[in-house]
């Protein structure tokens, strides 16, 4: 039996196995204004996929959005430049 993290790699790498050919998955996730300090913090300790994914993120928008999402300011966090893609 596969460990969430290999589930969790697999799915973000697009490597669905054969067994799961007939699974659909779904993330839903929360609009604009549900966004609070430390949000992701368990998911990024828990997943090391996920640390991987954030730091792609913060690469990606050439600022450390996972440090922010993780220690705030609440007030920096809920501006819509930074709460959309933490969402």
């Amino acid at each position: 039996m596969a460990t969430p993290d290999a589930n969790l790699a697999r799915f973000v790498g697009d490597e669905a196995a054969a067994e799961d050919a007939s699974r659909r998955r779904a993330l839903v996730f929360p609009g604009q204004g549900s966004q609070i300090v430390g949000m992701g913090s368990e998911l990024a300790k828990a997943f090391p996929v996920a640390r991987r994914v954030m730091a792609e993120v913060d690469d990606a928008l050439g600022q450390p959005l996972s440090r922010l999402m993780a220690e705030g300011p609440q007030e920096e966090l809920t501006l819509t430049e930074n709460a959309q893609p933490a969402l």
